[in-house]
């Protein structure tokens, strides 16, 4: 029986290419069928689509997941050598297809150079898939993901302005700093000081990424400021400017009385820096430096593979928890989720504002301020507030995503590739293993969000910046938001036991953390069984049951703690 190809198409969705000659090579043998190549997805299906279970394709990636394509195998010889002539495709998320093809002329050929234009085309910018997957045919009650998040919506929510801080558009057409969002929030005073004295702060950090608020706590003013580093060189130059502007950040909280600055790097890490022009800051009055310690994006790139091979395509039983402990990934989140710790105890508990940054502040700063922003404040544990986070901190504060997930192009070699937001994904999941009825979302969000990373399906995630994404590349007209979709399936993703919780203070010991098995093994038959989602399901709907009690116990401990 011929399988009807049209069943899979999206709205925007064609297919490019056919090769119905084709072998997938599985654990246990061969399976025949035909490879579908779109421009959106690669879909091999079975020959007998009566094989399968409810007609789905044996596989289903989309392009922009796929890191490298490799030729297998010699077209001459007998025998096995002849079986594995072929291609072999590994993905950004831990999975490695192979598929044999016939040997003749120039077919493995069209095959590889039909891949390559799909998976990394010349023109990257308007040849992914999200500009011809656009809002066209959604429903006129659809959320609009693209003004999910409204800053001035966002900072009267936080009670901003104040008599402290203020809106500025002194980036309203990103001439202070194309890395960062128009609308910034700043101390009042500074405001009062004028454009010129602005633009002399931020001159001196990193692409100009001054400090400006994320968060405050409007009972105590205490806040989350984040910048990048300052660029005092080998000579330790200092700013006036700079530290006068730091000192309108201390007065701007008057139940605190100094600041404490969070240096995401470690320190050999920071001295290295100075020989480049950037560095860190030196008696500043009123300000306390710690460093966290936190690894760079190359390093993070190097640890996740080695996980990676420790989970596919085979575990290796006797030395799994040896490997695991080898790749460092565990150290590595465990070192993020100390930092947030201090930051979340020096706001609630001490009162202390604090200053996030690392380099150039779009990497480890962001994982920091979200997360502690996480812990803090229970609205981004919402769905709503969870995408507000992240559009908020990761995508309007200009994460490099286009060079973080090698977005069109063959990111095997890619020294800018890093999966510093899969990182951060990871150590969300940490916090709700820790505090799972405090989330109104679960896991399955998560994993949604990793998938879509690379999927190029929705604008979300494209390119380095705000600027870049929204004005250079229209993407709020021409692309649709991964937002729209998470809300139009939000029962997917409820946790039936969410209650609204207070802050978190998590635990970052190894003791607790585990690998995110969901994510980094779901490729991986031996790990991934395929009745746990659906057992998942069913333990959920019982515990639907138990929630008013639930509810019930959180309210009655509640009470008696504010009665002490």
């Amino acid at each position: 029986m011929e399988c009807k190809q049209s069943s899979w198409l999206l709205r925007g969705e064609s297919i490019q290419y056919t090769e119905k000659s084709m072998c997938l090579l599985v654990l246990n043998g061969r399976m025949d069928g035909q490879m579908i190549i779109t421009n959106y997805r690669l879909i091999f299906e079975s020959r007998n689509c009566d094989d399968i279970d409810e007609s789905k394709p044996i596989f289903d990636i989309a392009v922009g997941l796929v890191l490298k394509i490799q030729k297998i195998g010699k077209q001459s010889g007998l025998g096995r050598a002849r079986d594995i002539y072929g291609i072999m495709i590994c993905t950004k998320d831990n999975n490695c297809i192979k598929l044999s093809c016939s040997d003749v002329v120039n077919r493995r050929k069209n095959l590889v150079d039909a891949l390559n234009i799909v998976c990394f085309p010349v023109d990257r910018a308007k040849k992914m898939f999200a500009f011809c997957n656009n809002n066209e045919g959604r429903r006129e009650d659809a959320v609009d993901g693209w003004t999910i998040y409204e800053p001035q919506k966002e900072f009267r929510r936080l009670e901003i302005p104040s008599s402290s801080w203020d809106l500025t558009t002194i980036n309203a057409n990103y001439q202070l700093t194309s890395t960062y969002p128009r609308i910034l929030v700043i101390p009042t005073a500074a405001i009062q000081c004028g454009k010129e004295f602005m633009k002399r702060v931020a001159n001196f950090r990193s692409k100009e990424r001054l400090a400006v608020l994320s968060w405050i706590d409007s009972t105590t003013e205490a806040v989350i400021v984040r910048s990048s580093q300052p660029l005092t060189g080998m000579t330790m130059k200092k700013s006036t400017d700079d530290e006068l502007y730091m000192k309108m950040i201390v007065d701007a909280n008057t139940n605190g009385h100094r600041v404490v600055i969070y240096d995401a790097r470690p320190s050999v890490n920071a001295q290295v820096n100075r020989a480049k022009g950037g560095g860190y800051e030196i008696e500043y009055d009123r300000c306390a430096l710690k460093f966290l310690n936190i690894q760079n994006i190359h390093v993070v790139r190097d640890s996740l593979k080695k996980l990676q091979d420790s989970l596919f395509p085979r575990v290796n039983n006797k030395n799994y928890v040896r490997q695991v402990d080898e790749s460092r990934w565990l150290h590595h989140i465990q070192s993020i989720l100390e930092g947030v710790w201090c930051i979340v105890n020096t706001v609630h508990n001490e009162k202390c504002s604090t200053l996030v940054h690392c380099s150039d502040g779009w990497d480890r700063t962001s994982q920091l301020t979200s997360l502690s922003m996480l812990c803090l404040d229970p609205y981004y544990r919402t769905i709503e507030g969870f995408a507000v986070l992240i559009e908020k901190e990761w995508c309007s504060f200009g994460h490099k995503f286009s060079q973080r997930c090698s977005q069109g192009i063959d990111g095997s070699t890619d020294n800018e590739r890093s999966p510093i937001f899969i990182q951060f994904l990871d150590c969300v999941f940490q916090i709700m293993s820790q505090f799972p009825v405090f989330f109104e979302f679960n896991e399955s969000l998560l994993i949604e969000i990793a998938h879509h990373l690379y999927s190029t399906r929705f604008g979300t995630f494209l390119f380095n910046s705000e600027k870049e994404r929204m004005i250079d590349n229209s993407c709020g007209t021409e692309t649709a938001s991964l937002w729209t979709e998470i809300m139009e399936r939000k029962k997917e993703w409820i946790n039936p036991l969410y209650v609204k919780g207070f802050v978190l203070f998590l635990n970052s010991s190894h003791r607790v953390l585990q690998v995110w098995i969901s994510y980094y093994g779901r490729h991986n038959d031996e790990i991934i069984n395929t009745l746990s989602n659906k057992m998942s399901r069913y333990g959920l709907n019982r515990a639907l049951g138990a929630k008013a009690l639930l509810q019930q116990i959180v309210t009655k401990y509640e009470q008696s703690s504010s009665r002490v």
